[in-house]
């Protein structure tokens, strides 16, 4: 199955941490996306909320706080982004 998820990474050493995370997962077979897309999908034979679940526990992106300082911030994943899987 392939699933698509919208991410908010903005950092592309987050995002490739993000794909080697997913693709260290057995049930998983391909993970294709993009920063500048903000998105990532996934060939995968497990359910979608695992999936979920490790993107928003390995990814964070990165933001000026109100204060001035740059931070990280949690990432989030939301299913059903299109997201381009050519093979």
């Amino acid at each position: 199955m392939i699933s698509s998820f919208d991410v908010n990474v903005n950092c592309a050493y987050c995002f490739d941490d993000v794909v080697a995370a997913l693709l260290a997962i057995p049930a998983v077979s391909d993970v294709r996306g993009s920063v500048a897309e903000g998105c990532v999908a996934v060939i995968h034979d497990t359910d979608e909320s695992q999936l979920s679940a490790i993107i928003s526990q390995i990814g964070h992106r990165v933001m000026v706080a109100d204060n001035g300082e740059v931070v990280q911030d949690q990432a989030r994943a939301v299913p059903g982004h299109i997201c381009g899987m050519a093979h």
